[in-house]
């Protein structure tokens, strides 16, 4: 491990979570209809205390989001989501590590299961979609690297 570009990542997200506002984001509310477009669920906990969560992407209507909400928005969104996710693993890790010293293999993300049933090539037609969605997943790996453990995709 090469501590001092650890630390330069850690420097920049936290750089980055400061100058987005990524704290605040945990007490937003979402805007009316956007958690019933978003098919996300905390299914289960494992006995080892992993979370497990799925996601319907074939039932995610992106195209629609974006004409809706626009890019820049419907990024921000998701970046709300992922820091209320996060927000769910710090509690839940809390709760199962209690008072014992924090370890590199004490912190476990989610189990990610992504359901590809209908999903259609179509929902990422456009340049602005298809940026979007980049953008999202750069965030997604770059800002939030404990929010999953493992992702696994079906159908």
């Amino acid at each position: 491990m090469n501590v001092k570009k650890a630390e330069e990542s850690i420097r920049n997200a936290a750089k980055w979570r400061k100058e987005n506002g990524v704290a605040s984001l945990v007490e937003e509310i979402f805007p009316e209809g956007w958690l019933e477009t978003m098919p996300m669920y905390t299914d289960a906990v494992t006995p080892d205390g992993v979370l497990i969560a799925t996601i319907e992407a074939g039932l995610i209507d992106f195209r629609g989001i974006l004409n809706k909400f626009g890019r820049k928005k419907t990024v921000l969104l998701f970046m709300q989501a992922f820091s209320q996710i996060e927000q769910v693993l710090i509690d839940l890790n809390r709760k199962n590590l209690g008072d014992e010293p924090l370890t590199e293999n004490s912190v476990m993300g989610a189990i990610i299961l992504v359901d590809m049933d209908q999903f259609a090539a179509r929902q990422l037609r456009t340049i602005e979609g298809i940026q979007a969605v980049i953008e999202i997943c750069k965030n997604f790996v770059k800002y939030f690297p404990y929010v999953s453990s493992m992702f696994m995709f079906i159908n």
